[in-house]
């Protein structure tokens, strides 16, 4: 029975050891802005193994990152899909966590992308109900798709 335990043991040690858990930040992290570049590079520092976002598209088809259909709750006034990118980037959106103040503009897939290139961190793309990517019009999923291809990650 001791030969068993301590055989137990070993495998459990050795388990452990493998299966590490894995951390995702949840629109980036908490550091920053959600969705936003700072809030990925702060995840990334921080040491998360994967950044998840949310993908919307822009009235001009540029995919954006934002969970919601506005940008109200961040403080703007803009519908993203019948907004361009030049309209979203020039609002500042402003959000608090954990009583820290973040300010900063909307970040596109494409920014998304490189920073996960750059610091070595899996994306997670969460699509939200947009023109083009919802289960009643797929026509925009090749857009998409470029992309992801054009920032690395087909793949991954």
């Amino acid at each position: 029975m001791k030969k068993f335990t301590l055989f137990l043991l070993g495998i459990m040690t050795a388990m452990n050891i493998v299966a590490q858990p894995k951390l995702v930040g949840h629109r980036g992290s908490y550091w920053g802005l959600e969705n936003s570049t700072e809030a990925f590079i702060n995840g990334a520092k921080k040491g998360y193994h994967y950044l998840e976002c949310d993908v919307k598209v822009a009235g001009d088809g540029t995919h954006v990152l934002s969970h919601d259909d506005s940008t109200s709750r961040l403080g703007g006034s803009l519908t993203i899909a019948s907004s361009t990118l030049t309209q979203l980037k020039a609002e500042t959106y402003t959000q608090t966590r954990g009583g820290v103040t973040y300010t900063g503009q909307i970040c596109t897939l494409s920014e998304y992308l490189a920073i996960c290139k750059e610091y070595n961190v899996k994306p997670v793309i969460e699509l939200k109900w947009a023109t083009g990517i919802n289960s009643n019009d797929c026509s925009g999923i090749p857009a998409l798709i470029k992309v992801i291809e054009q920032g690395g990650f087909r793949n991954t």
